[in-house]
């Protein structure tokens, strides 16, 4: 009867150790498992982190050429505006000097034409007789 007894413990100290390692066993197997999902869902993240981060950096090159588009238009207006504001300058500039040129023409010819009647007001009304002996 003690050695059933001793047979019986035995047993039952050998099923109890079987019992602690199948649940030691199905803990870390449920370890791993989570230590699974929790890397997959690392990953995940990560992946979603990367394609947001992507995206991100997609949009500032759009909004950087965008930008960049918008400044080339802005100074190619302006550069047609400051070349027609030049070239109306130059034309005012050509224009003055015709004036100028034709004001002066004018001047002399008025010059010209006072002279032509001071010289015409100044001469005798009737010819001089001419000296009967001339020399």
């Amino acid at each position: 009867m003690a050695e059933d007894a001793r047979i019986i413990t035995i047993k039952k100290m050998n099923e109890e150790s079987l019992a602690n390692e199948r649940q030691a066993s199905a803990e870390r197997e449920l370890r791993a498992e989570a230590g699974q999902r929790s890397a997959a869902a690392s990953q995940l993240l990560a992946e979603s982190q990367r394609a947001a981060a992507q995206s991100e950096t997609d949009r500032t090159k759009r909004d950087a050429e965008t930008a960049r588009a918008a400044a080339q238009s802005e100074a190619e207006r302006m550069k047609r505006e400051t070349d027609a504001q030049r070239a109306a300058a130059l034309s005012d500039i050509e224009r003055a000097g015709r004036e100028k040129a034709e004001a002066e023409a004018a001047r002399a010819a008025a010059v010209l034409a006072q002279q032509a009647a001071q010289a015409e007001t100044t001469k005798p009304a009737w010819p001089l007789a001419k000296p009967i002996n001339s020399v």
